[in-house]
């Protein structure tokens, strides 16, 4: 029996070989690989050089699979996906030894206000796991956590419905009043708090429906309802950046929760809206997480229980 190196031909060129098997065309393969189709036509007749095998035969321009071509269709497939089995399960190991924890945040809130505490009060029951951390803006979160970016997020209380609409588990670890960001140069910036009647004649600026699509409903709406006030919204932003660029005049206000992070820059100050509606922080993760995952949920809301954000 003929001794045949078969690790002269490497992986790329497999996939060549399947991809050409599947199209029974080097004009598509090449395009799909992003390849010229004389480099292609080469790497194809160097498999079959080295293997001894005639894998395709060449009728009237197009190429057609000889059985042995079959067979090693067949069998190659078989094989890719065995590899690929390996090297998902081998990432999974070596995550599981890092015992590396994916946390995600907003880029729009203060993480010293409920993030640092929570993970200082959990490094110090378990020193080995790592966490990493990643920071987008709130309506990406819920997405990346459902997809398996993430193994767990912290996001606003208005985020609930995203998250209840992606079946995602969760629980609310502190609420809090919201608060009125204006200027200094606002009259209400003197007062230790406000309501909605100091509020009704201001400049109101919202998160657009399309960027923030519950935000309006969940927020805004159940604070001015009561009042029988309609809010005066003179801007919707499409971001979290837009809303501090857009409240710089004297009569504008955005409303934003305790977390909120406010850059000195915009020389702005929060303050508390005396409400029955309040917001909070929601921490979410995926029904089927990793065993310690499950093991930070649960001793993070041990820790929150009873607690105050201030």
């Amino acid at each position: 029996m003929r001794h045949i190196d078969v690790f002269r031909i490497n992986l790329y060129q497999i996939q060549m070989f399947l991809t050409v098997a599947k199209t029974e065309s080097i004009t598509l393969s090449a395009r799909s690989l992003h390849l010229s189709q004389s480099m292609l036509s080469k790497n194809i007749a160097l498999i079959e050089r080295e293997l001894g095998l005639i894998l395709f035969a060449r009728e009237k321009g197009r190429l057609k699979l000889t059985p042995a071509g079959k067979t090693m269709m067949e069998e190659l497939t078989v094989a890719c996906e065995i590899i690929e089995d390996a090297v998902e399960k081998a990432h999974a190991q070596q995550a599981e030894q890092a015992r590396s924890l994916r946390v995600g945040i907003s880029d729009a809130v203060n993480p010293e206000k409920y993030l640092f505490p929570t993970l200082e009060n959990y490094k110090g029951k378990n020193a080995q796991l790592v966490f990493s951390f990643e920071s987008f803006p709130f309506p990406e979160l819920p997405v990346k956590l459902h997809r398996g970016e993430l193994d767990v997020i912290f996001t606003p209380l208005f985020e609930e419905p995203t998250l209840n609409a992606l079946g995602l588990e969760y629980e609310c670890i502190a609420s809090f009043p919201y608060t009125a960001c204006v200027t200094l140069d606002n009259e209400l910036s003197c007062k230790d708090s406000v309501d909605i009647n100091d509020l009704k004649m201001l400049n109101l600026i919202v998160y657009s429906p399309r960027f923030v699509p519950n935000f309006y409903e969940i927020v805004i709406k159940p604070l001015f309802e009561p009042s029988g006030h309609k809010p005066n919204v003179s801007y919707y932003a499409s971001s979290s950046g837009a809303i501090l660029m857009n409240t710089l005049g004297v009569n504008d206000v955005f409303v934003a929760d305790r977390c909120r992070k406010i850059d000195t820059f915009f020389n702005l100050k929060q303050i508390p809206i005396i409400s029955d509606h309040e917001s909070g922080v929601l921490m979410s993760w995926r029904k089927k997480s990793h065993p310690f995952t499950v093991a930070f949920v649960k001793d993070s809301l041990v820790f929150w229980n009873g607690r105050k954000i201030l």
